[in-house]
């Protein structure tokens, strides 16, 4: 039984912050990643050991075998997908706690918002543009947050909604550039362990299925077996 290579916690663990010593930094919400990676590892690794030391145990029968490891994959992904849920949500509450934190800068009344936009409407694209990004520089807030308030769409600035995603990235590494930080490291690190969830479920399904279909084949040799066996008696009894 092979186990995927990308079933592992260095994926996740690569994202932690590093120390001027290259030590990585403390940050319990990607260990956490890291641990439900681990224990799907481990788990993996367990399943290959039982799946090998049952294909040596030859006190079984081959159904008998296949059905016992059919229910340890089964039950072993029951146990791995709880915690890989756990930490996943962990993950996703923090990452939209800090996107929450560091969206933009806090709008202005709704009247000089609304002029703010206007002015930028009335440039031509290349001038709204360029004042948008002078705000950024000169760190204008006030028209900054007409920008980038909550749902406000990029015609309704005169710039475009890719220039929009520009100019907040801009803006927060420069106000939170630890938190702008953190958040890109607990993002890559949730992408890692999704890819190690996906590996490690598909490992799992393709035991489960494989020995559902071993046993379903064996039940119906079984049955096969047993027609044949009646078909003789009746032709015994019948001489």
């Amino acid at each position: 039984m092979r186990i995927p290579i990308d079933i592992s916690e260095l994926a996740v663990e690569k994202h932690l912050a590093r120390d001027r010593n290259g030590e990585p930094v403390h940050d319990a919400t990607i260990e956490s990643l890291a641990q439900s990676v681990r224990s799907a590892r481990e788990a993996a690794e367990a399943l290959a050991a039982y799946h090998g030391s049952l294909v040596a145990d030859r006190s079984r029968s081959t159904d008998q075998r296949a059905i016992e490891l059919r229910a340890k994959a089964v039950k072993t992904a029951e146990v791995q997908a709880r915690k890989i849920d756990v930490a996943r949500s962990r993950a996703m509450t923090e990452i939209e706690r800090i996107t929450r934190e560091i969206h933009s800068p806090p709008p202005p009344d709704a009247a000089t918002a609304g002029e703010v936009r206007s002015v930028l409407r009335s440039m031509r694209p290349e001038q709204a543009r360029e004042a948008v990004m002078d705000a950024v520089r000169r760190g204008d807030d006030l028209t900054l947050g007409a920008v980038l308030a909550a749902g406000i769409p990029g015609y309704l600035a005169g710039i475009g909604d890719a220039l929009i995603a520009g100019v907040r990235d801009t803006w927060q590494r420069q106000r939170f550039p630890a938190e702008h930080d953190r958040l890109g490291r607990l993002r890559k690190a949730a992408e890692a362990q999704e890819r190690a969830a996906r590996s490690f479920l598909g490992m799992v399904r393709g035991v489960v299925g494989g020995e559902a279909e071993r046993i379903a084949e064996a039940a119906e040799n079984a049955s096969s077996a047993g027609a044949a066996l009646d078909r003789h008696l009746v032709k015994e009894n019948a001489a």
